[in-house]
């Protein structure tokens, strides 16, 4: 039912850890006339706007996290940035991102299930995950147009280490444009990763 008539209106609802998973608005219908329309440019997205960050090829036997694969991506771009203008390319294959946004200096997950709630990301299930190959793979985010974003390539043989038996995730240690293998490591947290 209508409380005023207002240019603007903001929704509220009220958040706590025991509720976090109640909140929802059904049935929301905004009536009046629309004024003042602001064109939404979009902007291109670019070469390395968004990054690989880390990877959980191999989650069993599992440390302390879901029993499940996940990409992590971040958006270092000051753009927020449709994610189903997106694919990933792994093994040559194309798997379009879901119909989702990847806000500005936000960081998401993607996989097949919803692993974790936290506050500070987002997971997004994705229906087509690709399966992460223990023995390697070649990862790619590109645009439609083929324009590559970011990109990783996986061998288990380039890190020596019992990490790679499974249950430990790879992390991107700097945000910074290094692609050199130095500037990625074995996850040193007691959960396997840092999802």
């Amino acid at each position: 039912q209508p409380v005023m008539e207002s240019r603007y209106f903001i929704i509220r609802s009220q958040y706590t850890s025991t509720r976090s998973d109640k909140i929802f608005f059904n049935e929301l219908s905004i009536k009046g006339k629309v004024v003042d329309i602001v064109p939404i440019i979009e902007t291109p997205i670019r070469r390395h706007d968004i990054l690989f960050t880390e990877f959980m090829v191999d989650p069993s036997p599992t440390v302390n996290l879901p029993e499940e694969e996940y990409v992590e991506i971040y958006n270092r771009s000051e753009n927020s940035i449709a994610l189903n203008k997106l694919t990933l390319q792994v093994h040559g294959e194309l798997y379009p991102l879901p119909n989702d946004t990847l806000y500005a200096g936000e960081v998401l997950l993607l996989s097949s299930n919803v692993l974790l709630q936290r506050a500070d990301f987002r997971n997004v299930r994705f229906g087509g995950f690709p399966s992460l190959s223990n023995s390697g793979f070649t990862i790619y985010l590109q645009r439609a147009d083929g324009c590559v974003i970011d990109g990783f390539k996986y061998n288990p043989l380039d890190w020596d280490s019992f990490k790679c038996e499974g249950g430990w995730s790879l992390e991107r240690e700097t945000i910074q444009l290094s692609f050199s293998l130095s500037n990625w490591h074995f996850s040193e947290s007691l959960d396997g990763g840092t999802p």
